[in-house]
């Protein structure tokens, strides 16, 4: 099941039961959308009128530069609704950043044994000893404060957790444009040409998974995106 939220037209379609699309085009109308939201997540989630009943994992994808981590983070911070999964790395702190808040910062080894037992939902091996990935016992930590889970992954590690969990709603972020994504990344001031260019071929590749998953945000606006996000969730200030 699915909800797309595209610029300024809205439109949703059950991919498995090949159900015919719904669309709705011009402004926004959030009666419409909040109907749409009831009746097609409830297929992924427990929504009752008054909201979603049961906990879950919200997992988060889109392309570097799209502002994934942006919107999280502001729609937390104005609704405080999610608990945020920390996932392990191997490669060494950036300045600023703290061990068991932005990452869990592991040795090599220790991610190793980590997935000798079984104790990774997901992970990749980047580079030689650059690993990233994600504790099972790290998302059961977020949902034991209370709170609905978010995490924001890669693609590939969003389709194990996928089938390891059934709690799970996805939700891919993408991008007005790939031009508008091109100038995102050239705009942050940190990388070569080649670098933009290797992100941009990988953006392609994840924007093919994009209708895997159970909603799909365009974020044109993030102010737009976070109230988009708060209908979803059926949450208010």
């Amino acid at each position: 099941m699915q909800v797309s939220l595209l610029s300024s037209n809205l439109s949703c379609r059950n991919t498995k039961n090949n159900m015919n699309s719904c669309q709705q085009a011009g402004a926004r109308t959030n009666m419409a959308f909040g109907q749409i939201v009831k009746n097609n997540l409830s297929k992924v989630l427990n929504v009752a009128e008054e909201g979603i009943k049961d906990k879950f994992v919200c997992v988060v994808s889109g392309p570097s530069g799209v502002g994934k981590d942006t919107v999280i983070n502001e729609f937390d911070r104005v609704y405080d609704f999610f608990a945020r999964v920390v996932t392990c790395t191997t490669r060494k702190p950036r300045p600023g950043e703290i061990d068991g808040v932005n990452y869990h910062f592991l040795s090599p080894d220790e991610f190793r044994k980590g997935i000798e037992n079984n104790e990774f939902i997901e992970f990749v091996n980047v580079y030689t000893d650059t690993f990233y990935g994600t504790r099972k016992k790290d998302i059961d930590s977020a949902l034991a404060t209370g709170k609905n889970a978010v995490m924001a992954i890669d693609v590939d590690g969003a389709m194990k957790v996928k089938k390891e969990r059934s709690d799970i709603l996805m939700m891919f972020i993408t991008p007005p444009s790939m031009k508008e994504l091109a100038a995102r990344l050239r705009g942050r001031g940190t990388e070569t040409a080649k670098a933009v260019s290797e992100r941009l071929q990988k953006a392609k590749y994840e924007l093919s998974f994009k209708d895997k998953y159970d909603v799909i945000l365009q974020n044109d606006d993030f102010h737009k995106s976070v109230q988009e996000m708060a209908e979803i969730f059926h949450v208010k200030k």
